[in-house]
């Protein structure tokens, strides 16, 4: 199974659990999970409602570049071809 269809099989599972009413524990003994991969789950599912759309594809249009400007006055000018996955790591670390 690939991540994704993974991803959205253990949101529904926890979706799931939310309308049924019951504890982690029982709703879990019933469909046969364990609570390891529930709460990885859980925690995935929990930043998704937080963040849902962390980091959106900026359209070609823009030919301004990116700018990041960290708290402490440091600035990173980007061109706006840079992957999306090393800009998240700049904004993250």
């Amino acid at each position: 199974m690939a991540k994704n269809e993974l991803r959205e099989e253990m949101f529904r599972v926890i979706e799931a659990w939310q309308a049924s009413g019951l504890s982690q524990k029982e709703f879990l003994a019933q469909i046969n999970v364990k609570q390891s991969k529930f709460q990885y789950w859980l925690k995935r599912y929990r930043e998704q409602e937080i963040y849902p759309d962390s980091f959106v594809e900026i359209p070609a249009a823009f030919t301004q570049p990116i700018i990041i400007r960290y708290p402490d006055g440091v600035q990173v000018s980007l061109p706006l071809q840079t992957p999306l996955r090393f800009i998240k790591e700049l904004i993250n670390s």
